[in-house]
């Protein structure tokens, strides 16, 4: 499978098109789930064959955790750094209903690796079908097709402590995220009617 690297919007507006950048290829079988880093520098990629992550700067993919898709597809994934964390984390929801963290280790050379800091199941043992994560309050939402929907306030060490876990009745859950207005909301989205919860 490869991915199609395309320039920034400020590209689009002044040619009104795109241009192929470059192309990753790595994975087997469909992506199903992207997100980057703040600065721009790691991709990391759900498929059904797992997480791969990719440094964009040299458009390479780096080394996988042994073991990256036995936890079946990744359906969701979303990247955690924190202020007073210079390295990076990123957690990914599976199929199987786990949610994983892989931390990244300091860098001693240009390399980049990561290490697994934990495996957990969410509850309603379903497929993780969104994460979000918000830097200003340092909490994590998970969604998964039971409707179970959980929210993590993130410790020292990307320690999670549950915050608040509900299971929405009648609808499966297809997207979480953390609106910034008076008051702090997670909206969820819903798969098949197209409601918004709060």
């Amino acid at each position: 499978m490869a991915f199609h690297l395309y320039p920034s919007l400020d590209g689009l507006s002044k040619q009104n098109r795109y241009d192929l950048a470059g192309k990753l290829s790595g994975h087997v079988g469909a992506v199903l789930c992207l997100s980057v880093t703040e600065d721009g520098s790691l991709l990391a990629s759900g498929g059904v064959d797992g997480l791969q992550i990719w440094d964009l700067r040299i458009r390479k993919q780096l080394g996988v955790l042994s073991g990256a898709g036995s936890w079946g597809a990744t359906t969701a994934v979303t990247w955690v750094t924190r202020s007073n964390d210079p390295d990076n984390a990123v957690f990914f929801g599976t199929q199987s209903s786990s949610l994983v963290c892989w931390w990244q280790l300091p860098a001693k050379s240009n390399a980049r690796a990561f290490e697994e800091k934990f495996d957990m199941p969410l509850a309603g043992s379903s497929e993780i079908t969104d994460i979000a994560f918000d830097n200003t309050t340092g909490q994590l939402a998970v969604c998964n097709c039971t409707g179970a929907v959980q929210l993590y306030a993130i410790n020292g060490n990307m320690r999670l402590s549950v915050l608040f876990s509900v299971v929405m009745q009648e609808i499966v859950p297809i997207n979480i995220t953390f609106c910034k207005g008076s008051d702090w909301k997670l909206l969820v989205f819903s798969l098949y009617n197209g409601a918004v919860h709060e």
